[in-house]
């Protein structure tokens, strides 16, 4: 700490005794070994290449170090919500941050707090870890209340996580070896882009490296090398690139992330000493608006070519007057020509080929081909197929709703391999988890169902249906990731599908093929728009049909779907959940009285996201059920507050918003809310609202409208 520069300094939140190092992999034989040992380790390597894919990207290699005097960080993810890979999969690359603590760490030399499950949240977290008491250092993790030497801890870079306080008078400075790894670029096929957030402590000449880089580090991290692999222009014909740091650059100025804010310009150019190399005149304005990086460069370019085109002019011309007297004084015309031309060909004419061999070269490769032809980090989702009203695959007309914890989600943007640990991402959502255990369990029992009569088919279908009770089953709107309510025929198809799956895994893997088609043909920019495309996701969804007609997989859907309407018997499943805490009574008590209250009867347990009513405001708030015990009920709300109630009494389930629900709307946020109807619900809780005097608004933030119909 005492031998480091202020330049090399990263100052952190919470107070000045805590700093970040960006860390050459070159610059000591320790880094070269530890990088090595972190490549090659038998069970991290698989574990990362499986989260992210095969050979991540480096973003990072930095060291943490805190002393005496440091204080608690906020609880902070490092990934923002408007760039969090949970709520855009598809636009965002999930990235891991392996943190190694160097010397054993105790909790008052400021071991690092975790507050685990949080990477599925999207939303803000930050009052939750204290409140729910789930953030813990990770000394405390084991059972002595140290965290040891070497024993890594891998996080998704989206949990919330801290910097805690250090009390320790006598310990060492603490100190943390941190690598982060990312999906590598794949331009073309994957359009995901860095996540928003992070610092990215990196050395400018660390960019554009991998994991195989790491394990031999001591060559292929060092000059001249990385920073040819930095800047993008060289690699080992056997290495693979990472992001490397013009590309980068551009993507962290275009999203506005830390450190590269259009605010950040006059500090950056500071930094890096452009105004010290070139003169005032040859830099371009720096204004203060979000296109400040783009009109600087432009304009610094402009500038620059220019200036230098204009001496090039006037030493060409100043040569060719010395040529001219030299000519005139020694009247070797012959001689003077035959110099004159070979030097305009060595100035000009070899560097002017050499170029343009390289521009034709940089154009026709994959990368300036993916550029030219609009495929490089274009928008995942086509804004054409959003509007296609012929559609190749067919899709759930079902009202527009917002997922609720409870539901069932059957998702269709998570199909793609490149995707890797994320294309399973949303079975963990809390209605899925449910869901497929129960599936799993079910699904194991009888070898295959068409033997089985349609009466217990069907019942054992309104089984499950009654155990996700009071959660729905949505299917998700490829074309513009709208979730939708399915009819009782569409989810008792997928039930009975994914119970088909559940037993024979050659029929999942297959599913999984086909669905990982569809969506190439769909999203992947070589081919949607296309007539190709939109015939092939007819022909993959067909197959898809087809794969469940058979008798081997789940019986005759038709047959079994056509006495639906009938009454069947009912059979009972044992509940995946945990006990009931209570059943209310509409009962009134002082805190919750009036005319709002919940049907009577309503059974509640733990983990259930319920409204409460409060009469002082006359309004429902979202809040879940975390505990129950002799004390009374644990309500957790929504904006970060606990209670404990004594009794259920003004309670009950989340009545989902869905599409044609009644709303009171903030019309142009002018403050007077008025009645109308919501025509359509976004993931997000956005809504479009349909006036009753005949206005329309779209895009319409939920603290922006009221409900009306609970």
């Amino acid at each position: 700490n005492e031998e480091a520069t202020k330049s090399e300094r990263i100052p952190m939140d919470g107070s000045r005794s805590r700093v970040s190092y960006g860390i050459d992999a070159t610059e000591s034989p320790i880094v070269a070994q530890a990088l090595h040992e972190i490549a090659t380790h038998p069970l991290l390597k698989p574990m990362l290449e499986g989260l992210v894919g095969e050979d991540p990207a480096i973003t990072e290699i930095t060291a943490i170090t805190s002393w005496l005097g440091a204080k608690h960080q906020g609880w902070h993810a490092d990934i923002k919500q408007n760039g969090n890979p949970t709520k855009f999969g598809r636009t965002y690359s999930h990235s891991y941050s392996l943190f190694l603590p160097l010397q054993d760490t105790t909790t008052k030399m400021g071991a690092t707090g975790l507050c685990p499950g949080t990477h599925y949240c999207s939303n803000w977290m930050g009052d939750v870890c204290d409140t729910k008491k789930t953030g813990f250092p990770l000394s405390e993790a084991s059972d002595d209340g140290v965290w040891k030497a070497g024993d890594g801890a891998l996080l998704n870079q989206q949990v919330w996580h801290r910097g805690t306080e250090y009390t320790a008078r006598k310990a060492p400075h603490r100190a943390m070896f941190i690598v982060s790894f990312i999906g590598r670029p794949r331009f073309g096929t994957d359009p995901r882009q860095l996540s928003k957030g992070t610092y990215f402590h990196i050395r400018w000449n660390m960019w554009g490296h991998t994991l195989r880089d790491m394990v031999d580090a001591g060559h292929r991290m060092t000059q001249p090398f990385s920073a040819l692999r930095s800047f993008g222009l060289w690699k080992s014909p056997k290495a693979s690139w990472g992001y490397d740091l013009v590309t980068s650059g551009f993507l962290r100025m275009a999203n506005e992330q830390q450190g590269m804010h259009w605010s950040d310009l006059p500090v950056q150019i500071e930094d890096s000493g452009l105004n010290r190399i070139l003169p005032e005149w040859l830099l371009g304005p720096v204004l203060e608006n979000k296109d400040a990086h783009t009109i600087f460069l432009v304009k610094t370019l402009e500038k620059l070519s220019f200036f230098l085109l204009r001496w090039n002019i006037v030493l060409a011309a100043l040569y060719l007057l010395a040529m001219l007297i030299n000519l005139l004084y020694t009247r070797t015309w012959r001689r003077s020509v035959t110099i004159a031309s070979l030097t305009f060909l060595i100035v000009y004419g070899i560097p002017l080929l050499v170029t343009t061999m390289q521009l034709n070269k940089i154009q026709n490769s994959e990368w300036g081909s993916n550029i030219r032809a609009n495929r490089t980090l274009m928008a995942p989702f086509s804004a054409e197929l959003a509007r296609l009203e012929t559609l190749p695959t067919p899709i759930s007309d079902g009202p527009t709703t917002m997922p609720e914890r409870e539901d069932v989600l059957w998702a269709t943007r998570f199909d793609s391999s490149f995707l890797g640990a994320y294309e399973h991402w949303i079975d963990y959502h809390p209605g899925n988890t449910k869901y497929l255990d129960v599936v799993q369990s079910i699904g194991l029992l009888q070898k295959n169902y068409s033997g089985l009569p349609k009466a217990f088919r069907n019942s054992l279908v309104g089984a499950i249906v009654d155990d996700i009770h009071p959660g729905r089953f949505l299917e998700q709107d490829w074309r513009n990731g709208d979730w939708r309510t399915t009819t009782e025929h569409e989810h008792r198809t997928r039930i009975l599908q994914d119970l088909a799956k559940a037993r024979k895994p050659q029929l999942a893997m297959l599913d999984r093929v086909l669905s990982r088609t569809l969506a190439r043909f769909r999203f992947e920019a070589s081919f949607r728009e296309t007539a190709l495309a939109l015939k092939a996701q007819s022909y993959a969804s067909h197959l898809k049909d087809e794969l469940f007609k058979t008798e081997e997989s789940c019986g005759a859907l038709e047959d079994v779907l056509s006495t639906l309407t009938s009454k069947q018997p009912t059979l009972l499943i044992k509940s995946s959940l945990p006990k009931p805490v209570g059943t209310n009574s509409n009962g009134l008590d002082g805190r919750r009285k009036g005319s709002s209250l919940p049907p009577k009867g309503e059974i509640l347990q733990v983990g259930d996201s319920v409204m409460s009513y409060y009469e002082d405001e006359g309004e429902w708030f979202r809040a879940s059920i975390t505990d129950s015990n002799d004390a009374g009920v644990e309500l957790s709300y929504d904006e970060g507050t606990v209670e404990v109630l004594e009794s259920l009494h003004g309670l009950r389930h989340i009545v989902p918003l869905e599409e044609g629900a009644r709303v009171k709307g903030n019309y142009n946020r002018e403050g007077t809310f008025f009645p109308g109807i919501a025509t359509r619900v976004r993931p997000d809780g956005f809504i479009d609202i349909r006036y009753e005097d005949g206005d329309f608004e779209k895009n319409v933030k939920p603290k922006y409208y009221k409900r009306l119909d609970y």
